[in-house]
């Protein structure tokens, strides 16, 4: 059952090769040698001498132990969203945690908008509005990691709250793989996570996500080309003559980002507002607080070991989108829509008192909407 299963997986994997043609003396690999070349190199590790098989601790700390190994490919997303279903591609040059680039390729709406990392800073770059976001922390993290695969922060909460299994070999972007499955404890609450990790550098070469055990993933990522290159170094558009969006500390424009909630206080001598109630398994895991042209915005991550909860808290947002289509354009808002309706994430936005609560990630939206609900919002919105 388990060859079948796999041979199935190399059949599908080989569909996303594109097919190409001779040139000259070389000769492009099309759609059939690929399958051949892929079922060659799964025979061929089938065949060497037999070794202990990874556990789930091994995967863990071999994804932790590698985030320093650099690579290159071309990743594709898949998200269903009721009856729509969203198509996302993009170029990727990683070189470390705190170094990495993403193009965007398609849809066309997106295509050519840059997010990065650059010494742990975000970069966001929008080719046809001429601008460019420098932020002086990494809060694009979050959008990169809806697009790459992330494992795991706190591998304490992962085995708290979900049951790990290896469930074989791959072969994944003509690269040998393990697939480890990982299945909700509190009875998928949270979705269930399968991974496609690297038996030679144990980066995540494809993750699917599914509410239960025998739906079909409702997310899939996965590298149709990947490339390990210790030399990879992102290499960020030129963006002279273009308008930039400087968000620093101590400036009218910032937005900080802190580990912790005593950092925050330490920092700033305030604290935000948070809310009551979160689901079972999920601790805090960081926060941010900002000011967008004298709009405060703050922010908590939450995670339980492999999901994610978002809590933002801002102003009405007519104010706010008065405010970014005063500064630059409607045209900008359009995009950041995007970038967020092609994240694997639900969403609850509630309003009260002239204050907007964003709940957001991997839950249902019952759960997001119980989350908002518990942040007691004053009389005012929060001030810078």
């Amino acid at each position: 059952m388990a060859s079948r299963r796999t041979a199935v997986r190399n059949k599908a994997n080989a569909r996303t090769v594109p097919e190409t043609t001779r040139k000259g003396n070389s000769v492009i690999l099309g759609g059939m040698m690929t399958k051949t070349l892929s079922t060659f190199l799964l025979t061929l590790v089938i065949s060497l001498p037999a070794v202990a098989a990874p556990t789930a601790d091994d995967l863990i700390n071999g994804w932790q132990q590698h985030q320093q190994t650099g690579f290159t490919g071309n990743r594709v997303q898949d998200l269903q969203r009721g009856d729509l279903k969203l198509h996302l591609t993009g170029k990727v040059v990683y070189q470390d945690p705190s170094n990495f680039q993403i193009r965007i390729t398609q849809p066309a709406g997106m295509a050519s908008m840059e997010l990065a990392l650059r010494n742990n800073k975000s970069q966001f770059f929008f080719p046809e509005e001429r601008l460019h976001f420098d932020n002086d922390n990494p809060a694009a993290r979050e959008y990169a990691e809806g697009i790459l695969s992330h494992l795991t922060d706190r591998p304490d909460l992962l085995k708290r709250n979900y049951s790990l299994m290896v469930m074989g070999d791959d072969i994944t972007a003509l690269t040998p793989t393990v697939i480890l499955d990982a299945v909700p404890n509190n009875g998928y609450r949270t979705p269930g996570r399968r991974f496609w990790i690297s038996k030679r550098t144990f980066q995540i070469l494809r993750e699917e996500r599914r509410w239960t055990s025998n739906a079909d993933p409702y997310f899939t990522s996965y590298y149709t080309d990947f490339n390990v290159d210790p030399k990879a170094a992102p290499k960020l558009p030129d963006s002279t003559g273009w308008r930039r969006m400087i968000l620093r500390a101590g400036t009218t424009n910032f937005y900080n980002w802190f580990p912790n909630m005593g950092e925050l206080t330490k920092s700033t001598g305030k604290t935000i507002l948070q809310p009551y109630y979160t689901p079972a398994g999920f601790e805090l895991a960081d926060v941010s607080s900002g000011s967008f042209y004298g709009t405060v915005i703050q922010s908590m991550r939450y995670t339980d070991g492999l999901n994610n909860l978002w809590v933002m808290i801002r102003p009405n947002t007519n104010v706010f989108v008065g405010l970014i289509a005063g500064q630059y354009s409607l045209s900008l808002m359009k995009r950041f829509q995007d970038i967020v309706f092609n994240l694997p994430y639900n969403y609850n936005m509630q309003e009260t008192n002239g204050t907007w609560v964003y709940a957001y990630g991997d839950l249902y939206p019952e759960d997001l909407l119980a989350v908002g609900r518990s942040v007691r919002l004053p009389d005012a919105p929060p001030k810078p």
